[in-house]
C-alpha cells in the first residue's frame, strides 16, 4: 500500500542522492583541472651568466649555483663553455643540477 510517508521519503531519497552525484560531478570536474593546469617553469641558460669581463662566472658549476640561488627551475648549458666532455665530468654536472633541484633543459 502506498502511503503519503513512502512517498515522500522515496522523495526525499531521490532528491539527496541527486545533489549528492551532482556534488561528485563538480568535484570531478575541479580535480580534471587541477590535473590539466600546470605552472610554467622557468629556466635560464649558463650563457646568461657568461660576461666575457667576468672569468669567475665562466664555470659551469658556479652558472648552475647561481641558477639555483636566482630561484630558477631549470639551466641551459651552454656547449661552448664546457671545459670538457668526458663522461665523468658531465654526471658530476647533471648531479650538481640535481642536488639543487634544478632540470638540465635544452636541445
Amino acid at each position: 500500500m502506498i502511503t503519503r510517508r513512502s512517498v515522500l521519503s522515496a522523495a526525499a531519497l531521490a532528491t539527496f542522492s541527486s545533489i549528492a552525484s551532482a556534488a561528485d560531478v563538480e568535484d570531478n570536474n575541479r580535480a580534471l583541472v587541477a590535473e590539466k593546469h600546470t605552472p610554467n617553469r622557468i629556466g635560464v641558460s649558463t650563457y646568461s651568466f657568461w660576461q666575457f669581463q667576468h672569468n669567475e662566472l665562466r664555470d659551469i658549476e658556479k652558472c648552475i649555483d647561481l641558477a639555483h640561488d636566482m630561484g630558477f627551475d631549470g639551466v641551459e648549458i651552454l656547449h661552448r663553455q664546457m671545459e670538457k666532455t668526458e663522461n665523468s665530468y658531465l654526471q658530476n654536472l647533471k648531479r650538481r643540477a640535481f642536488l639543487h633541484g634544478l632540470d638540465l633543459m635544452g636541445p
